[in-house]
């Protein structure tokens, strides 16, 4: 899938994302992330003051031929569905961003969904969350078409999962991130594993 491997800039304190090469039949979509190897911590804020019990956040990216997976743990005083959200931030070679909107549903109530930037639903996407004592957790698959130079470019990417934490309403109060904000300077490095491995090889000569 792609481009050949583009050099990147310097990024300005944000976490590089190393994304995970999987079969999407590993992945259980139940809004349980337990079969995940590992989730990263969102260490910046990025907007308020969040506590420890109200907003503290870990989440990964996977990938296959076809789509993006995210998962998310979110420590949370209170779920708020369609108020509260993920948000995956990818910059693609050239300066092209796109951001999709990962929204938890409010069991019972509402269901989950998937949307752009500018409010439209992400056709083929699945988005599950699932309450648990003190937060909640969300699993997504979204489909490589909702990035459209991922047609051609799938390396050489920056970029940045946040997740943002509303106490009332759809008003966001607080937010955490991989990166100090979305602005192109801060988003650090997806990679996917072959460019990891190729990073690897190039430490070890």
């Amino acid at each position: 899938a792609g481009a050949l491997f583009a050099a990147r800039p310097a990024h300005a304190g944000g976490t590089p994302i190393k994304a995970s090469l999987v079969e999407a039949s590993s992945i259980k979509f139940d809004g349980i992330p337990k079969e995940w190897p590992a989730l990263m911590a969102l260490g910046h804020t990025v907007k308020g003051a969040p506590g420890k019990t109200d907003l503290q956040a870990q989440a990964a990216i996977s990938y296959d031929n076809t789509n993006i997976f995210i998962a998310a743990d979110i420590t949370d005083d209170a779920l708020r569905g369609g108020g509260d959200r993920v948000s995956v931030v990818i910059e693609f070679p050239g300066g092209t961003a796109h951001e999709i909107e990962l929204f938890p549903g409010e069991p019972g109530k509402s269901a989950a969904s998937a949307k752009t930037k500018d409010g439209k639903t992400i056709s083929g996407a699945k988005v599950i969350e699932a309450p648990r004592t003190g937060g909640w957790t969300l699993e997504a698959s979204i489909p490589w078409s909702a990035f459209p130079p991922a047609t051609t470019t799938r390396v050489g990417l920056r970029g940045a999962i946040f997740v943002h934490d509303a106490d009332s309403g759809t008003t966001i109060d607080a937010s955490v991130g991989t990166a100090p904000s979305a602005a192109y300077e801060s988003l650090p490095p997806v990679s996917i594993e072959s460019e990891q491995a190729l990073g690897e090889s190039l430490k070890a000569k």
